[in-house]
């Protein structure tokens, strides 16, 4: 069969196309990865900032006379807790598709699968659902991160603006 279907003995798989299939599914599972690791990495760093920030505005309205301008400074401290919750939240959220899961790995095992008649075109099938859900995540996580960081910049103005007024 010159059409490339045939895979390799060494590969286990009868169809290069669903062997490649299967590849290219891990391979998008594991930049999902990356990319909800990296999304929860930077949501633990605007908590961290939030956080040092708030404890900074706050030692330093007890511990000095001066004074904030009240209105910004109650939306500015709305916007840095807004902040603060939105980065837990994003961080909390997270929670890929990896791999398989025990379902599947008893459907492998019996050798009966839901999808397809055999494992092999039943696989690939199986992890590009996980693909889909993992891609919903990432949207979803993103735009929450969005939240926490517009909020940090919207606070910091805000707390920043009601000492200069």
């Amino acid at each position: 069969m010159g059409n490339g279907e045939n895979g390799s003995p060494e590969s286990g798989w009868s169809s290069k196309r669903r062997q490649i299939a299967y590849q290219e599914t891990r391979a998008a599972l594991g930049a999902q990865q990356a990319a909800l690791t990296q999304i929860d990495n930077k949501a633990i760093e605007n908590v961290r900032i939030t956080t040092i920030l708030l404890g900074v505005f706050v030692s330093a309205a007890r511990l000095s006379d001066f004074t904030f301008e009240p209105v910004t400074r109650i939306i500015g401290g709305f916007a840095l807790t807004a902040s603060l919750g939105a980065g837990i939240f994003t961080y909390n959220e997270t929670d890929p598709y990896l791999g398989l899961n025990q379902e599947y790995i008893d459907e492998l095992i019996a050798d009966e699968f839901a999808r397809s008649d055999t494992w092999e075109k039943d696989l690939p099938e199986f992890l590009a659902g996980f693909v889909d859900e993992n891609a919903d995540d990432i949207e979803f996580n993103g735009a929450s991160l969005t939240v926490a960081q517009a909020s940090l910049f919207i606070g910091v103005v805000f707390v920043a603006l009601s000492a200069v007024i």
